[in-house]
């Protein structure tokens, strides 16, 4: 699940309350600021980095604020860089 970095206690809280883990709802928001959606891509950027995701991995992203924005929606994660290389044949 990944969050809209608004708020570091919002967010840290939010995951708490849904007792996410780190892994499962990462934050950046203590260490890059409030840069809301560009935080959250950089989270994703991080766990393909990390080899945290698969290809199809299925994720939540959503928007967690204390104002009236809520929203949220789950898609497969399709990163070309993600697939399993393909065998090359034998020579």
């Amino acid at each position: 699940m990944y969050t809209h970095q608004a708020n570091p206690n919002l967010v840290e809280e939010f995951a708490r309350s849904l007792d996410l883990t780190h892994q499962q709802a990462p934050y950046n928001v203590r260490k890059l600021g409030n840069t809301v959606s560009p935080s959250t891509l950089a989270l994703l950027h991080a766990d393909q980095l990390n080899g945290t995701l698969d290809y199809d991995t299925r994720a939540c992203f959503s928007v967690v604020g204390s104002g009236p924005e809520r929203g949220a929606f789950i898609t497969p994660i399709r990163i070309p860089a993600l697939r399993a290389p393909h065998p090359t044949p034998a020579q």
